[in-house]
């Protein structure tokens, strides 16, 4: 192809044009990670000096800011579900920095982490702390992975916090009994449906709405992924001495897969 071929290529207005739109659109997705890490920092710092606090300043702090925090943010949850309502009847854009689901997302979060506090006090802490941190490399691989990774490491985060509730003793045991029969029986199902995306190309159900990964997905890294969680589940009903250990080998392998997906971005 000649210079001046190239030139009126590239002066074509439909070529400027989508050029814009895309480099409108990777503005406001770097402007929303930012956002985002600016505020994930915020709340692993609150979160960690509240779990160094003492018992008399817990105790203090509890007892004068507790219910105050949950009206509070439950106050600002009405008004970010009545700002979605408001801006969905009148159909304006959600294609900006801030819109109606970033501050329904945000505010939800927030309600349900004082909710948590309340009922639970200090206990709740690293709970919070490790949701934090899973929803916000969630939220960044979103926006910077492919949807295969995206899945992937959604199912770590879900597997993770299973595999570390097998210990719990909620309600006698059976809770614990509960996610220990889901860690075997769930990755069957996460099976049967790769088969199925895969054979769809990507869309989930016959009538092929909803994309939910890439026509050219790999089964093998999510197979592996729920070898491992049968694994957890079986070795929780008869020791819960590798737990610990079992969570390290998911994280293990899940940096594995992602050093690879990082390799194909490159």
């Amino acid at each position: 192809m000649n210079l001046k071929k190239i030139d009126r290529m590239y002066k074509n207005k439909d070529v400027l044009n989508n050029k814009k739109e895309l480099e409108r659109k990777n503005e406001i997705m770097i402007n929303r990670l930012m956002i985002l890490f600016i505020l994930a920092i915020a709340m692993i710092t609150l979160l960690v000096m509240g779990m160094n606090v003492s018992v008399v300043q817990y105790i203090d702090l509890y007892e004068n800011y507790a219910l105050t925090s949950v009206i509070v943010t439950g106050v600002l949850f009405v008004l970010s579900v009545a700002f979605f309502v408001y801006n969905t009847m009148k159909k304006n854009s959600s294609d900006k920095t801030l819109n109606k689901y970033n501050i329904l997302g945000l505010f939800s979060v927030l309600f349900l982490f004082a909710l948590a506090i309340l009922r639970q006090g200090i206990l709740v802490l690293p709970i919070l702390l490790a949701v934090t941190i899973s929803v916000t490399l969630l939220i960044f691989i979103y926006y910077l992975y492919q949807k295969d990774f995206f899945w992937i490491a959604v199912l770590t985060a879900v597997g993770c916090f299973l595999i570390y509730y097998t210990q719990s003793t909620l309600l006698r045991g059976y809770f614990a009994m509960f996610i220990k029969i889901m860690l075997i029986a769930l990755p069957f199902v996460l099976v049967w449906l790769t088969l199925e995306l895969k054979k769809n190309k990507g869309y989930f159900g016959k009538n092929k709405n909803i994309k939910l990964v890439g026509e050219n997905m790999k089964c093998f890294p999510i197979w592996i992924l729920c070898g491992l969680f049968v694994s957890a589940g079986v070795l929780s009903f008869i020791t819960l001495s590798f737990i610990f250990y079992t969570i390290i080998a998911v994280l293990a392998y899940f940096l594995a897969v992602g050093i690879y997906y990082t390799i194909k971005l490159i």
